[in-house]
């Protein structure tokens, strides 16, 4: 975070990640609880301030969608499982929106979108809990069947 913070100009955001990483380095885990809240409404400030960079793409309907191919959706959900692990919530959004290019139940859809929701919000633990329920919606639909 603290170099891609840097690279926009963000430099309150990337001192502050540089911080908590040093802090992490020599194991002063009280302190970065203490100043991890403030790191992330400074995140999400700044979020907010460049969101209208982000065009909006027009959504396409299922019909549109391509189906998954066999194995395909474990193969993600896995992928997912282990971002979310490591914390790393730019990947782990970076698999969703690889999943939404393709047509799947609406119930997976459903509890992806909760997913996408919970990593915005960095709510890790509940983003674990919604994927452990999109694999069991899943699954039946990750045989190469039609999930349309």
């Amino acid at each position: 975070m603290k170099s891609s913070a840097r690279i926009i100009g963000a430099s309150v955001l990337s001192e502050m990640a540089s911080e908590l990483e040093r802090l992490g380095d020599e194991g002063r885990l009280e302190e970065i609880r203490q100043k991890t809240p403030a790191l992330l409404a400074n995140y999400r400030r700044l979020e907010e301030a460049l969101h209208f960079l982000l065009e909006p793409e027009p959504a396409a309907t299922d019909r549109d969608k391509p189906p998954l191919e066999k194995g395909q959706l474990a193969e993600a959900m896995t992928a997912l499982e282990e971002c979310l692990i490591m914390f790393d919530y730019d990947n782990a959004a970076g698999v969703l929106a690889m999943l939404k290019e393709y047509a799947m139940p609406e119930q997976v859809e459903k509890t992806l979108g909760q997913i996408d929701a919970c990593i915005g919000s960095f709510k890790q633990e509940e983003a674990l809990e919604l994927l452990k329920e999109a694999r069991s919606c899943g699954s039946a639909a990750d045989t190469g069947g039609d999930v349309a």
